[in-house]
């Protein structure tokens, strides 16, 4: 399988030309040399193995290579189980491995969960940006499409007719993602993917460092720092959503939606951009 591997495997055959050609080698990773050597240089030592007298080792270089074709292509591990010339298992292993490394050594560089003044920072932000005061992101869900696990029935079907699982996130002002929740089944609606996950009890708990109640300008009347969602979200106290349409709406109550959904837009603008 080794011979096999350094002899037909997709990646071997092409790593020289990558190597040498910046275009070639952003058009099949999606991403630079720079920003590939950068990621390597965190996560190597977590997923390098040993050689011994029976194998030798699959490189880290080769593991990051198979995980980002999962993710661009979207393909089976029996499709890069042949391209890559390893075995089924060892594709799925490779990518929770890699996976699991990105998050434990990049989540916490990239993702950080915010501090006081990050929040009001963010606020800030929507208040300059949109005109929407006390505001500290834009929360939504969205769908990505997948190859339904095996016997896995209508679990990951979605009201679109396809099988996904969910990304819960919250977006800055300026389309930046603070806070992700990935995984959730298909099937779930965004309010029902919410109430179950790690965002809601931490609201619950107080455990975000949410700024104090502060009135917005031209008032003085304390107000909370709040999320901002659609009509699938529930109303919290730390969590806003728009008016329902289903009644007639005061100019007042129409002005607020109207400003709550522009400022909304950015969590949709910022999937768009992924």
């Amino acid at each position: 399988m080794l011979k096999a591997r350094h002899a037909e495997g997709e990646f071997w055959q092409i790593q020289t030309h990558l190597l040498d050609d910046e275009e070639k080698f952003y058009i099949y990773f999606h991403m630079d040399r720079y920003l590939f050597d950068y990621i390597l240089s965190f996560i190597e030592k977590d997923i390098t193995k040993k050689n011994t007298k029976f194998r030798q080792a699959i490189t880290p270089i080769e593991k990051i290579a198979v995980t980002l074709r999962y993710m661009i292509t979207g393909s089976s591990a029996r499709t890069l189980s042949s391209s890559f010339r390893l075995g089924e298992s060892t594709i799925r292993s490779i990518i929770q491995e890699v996976c699991n490394a990105i998050i434990n050594k990049l989540m916490g560089i990239f993702i950080p969960t915010p501090i006081e003044e990050r929040w009001k920072s963010i606020a800030q932000g929507f208040q300059d940006r949109w005109n929407f005061p006390n505001c500290i992101g834009a929360i939504d869900g969205k769908h990505v499409n997948i190859i339904a696990p095996a016997n896995s029935g209508s679990l990951y079907f979605n009201y679109k007719k396809h099988f996904s699982v969910v990304l819960l996130a919250v977006v800055d002002d300026k389309y930046r993602f603070i806070i992700v929740d990935i995984g959730a089944f298909g099937r779930n609606s965004d309010g029902g993917i919410f109430a179950s996950s790690k965002l809601v009890r931490r609201l619950e708990s107080n455990s975000l460092h949410i700024p104090n109640d502060k009135p917005p300008a031209g008032s003085n009347r304390d107000i909370p720092h709040v999320f901002i969602g659609d009509e699938a979200f529930p109303l919290m106290k730390n969590l806003m959503r728009p008016y329902p349409r289903c009644r007639g709406l005061s100019e007042a109550q129409t002005i607020f939606n109207e400003r709550l959904s522009r400022a909304r837009k950015v969590v949709e603008d910022a999937f768009g951009i992924l």
